[in-house]
């Protein structure tokens, strides 16, 4: 990793434009503002201090929530579009689906709902190049096992992932008992199959990973496997205002509304 992370260009796209396009594997990268999201660029020299990955969802699936023995809630997004992530604080007004409620650690949510909560900050897509299918039972409920996990509690796992990458340590004795945001990527893209290990000898340590590792040029573009797998080779930052051309429109409706002769 160098000293300094290098500038990239950077296309800036609207949000509400592209986000018909977004799909399951694709990638969102934040630059947040908060200490621990400082600390996290101090450690990784980078701009990079969260990431979560998307889901497309066409279909509503059922989610029986621990607390409602009885009750089996449907549950489809408008734009059928979640986010998955494990974060080490609780959001304000965004529920995780699974359990109801603002949690910390492993979750899902409605993506809309998140970028609500993060439209302040700076955010990057990077999409998967291929679609992944992903209406299958069995995958929601390993989603619903992983969201009751909660925010890495191994201080080991957290230092190695930045201490690795100046020297070599021998990596800890890595359990699947909690997650960092990184490591919950690694272990996503293995169970969608997106990541193998090349052989035998080669064991993929998911503490090893920090967000800035997602980016293009980073250490996840090698796990890849094979070019129908590949993340694309830019990140596009996100802009969450009315593009101009629906704002136009938006102005241009309501001045023909206010303004125009009624026809007798």
């Amino acid at each position: 990793m160098s000293d300094i992370e290098e500038e990239r260009e950077e296309e800036t796209i609207s949000y509400i434009e592209y986000k018909s396009k977004f799909k399951t594997g694709d990638l969102l990268l934040f630059g947040g503002d908060s200490l621990f999201s400082a600390a996290v660029k101090m450690a990784t020299l980078s701009s990079i201090s969260h990431i979560g990955m998307v889901f497309r969802f066409e279909e509503p699936f059922l989610v029986q929530r621990e607390n409602e023995r009885y009750r089996a809630e449907l549950i489809q997004a408008k734009d059928n579009l979640y986010f998955w992530h494990s974060q080490l604080t609780e959001f304000e007004n965004t529920a995780d689906i699974f359990s109801g409620e603002p949690k910390t650690g492993v979750q899902l949510n409605y993506l809309s709902s998140v970028i609500d909560e993060f439209d302040d900050n700076v955010v990057r897509w990077r999409p998967l190049v291929r679609e992944v299918p992903t209406c299958d039972h069995h995958l929601i409920e390993w989603l619903k096992k992983q969201a009751k996990k909660p925010y890495e509690k191994n201080c080991g796992d957290l230092m190695y992932s930045v201490l690795s990458k100046w020297c070599y340590i021998e990596p800890p004795r890595h359990t699947d008992n909690s997650y960092f945001c990184s490591e919950l990527m690694i272990r996503t893209y293995q169970r969608l199959k997106l990541i193998h290990s090349r052989s035998q000898e080669e064991v993929v340590v998911p503490s090893h990973y920090v967000p800035q590792d997602f980016m293009p040029g980073g250490e996840v573009d090698d796990l890849v496997t094979g070019l129908d797998n590949s993340l694309d080779d830019k990140v596009y930052k996100l802009d969450f205002s009315l593009p101009t051309t629906t704002a136009a429109k938006s102005g241009s409706w309501i001045w023909k509304a206010l303004f125009s002769p009624k026809k007798s």
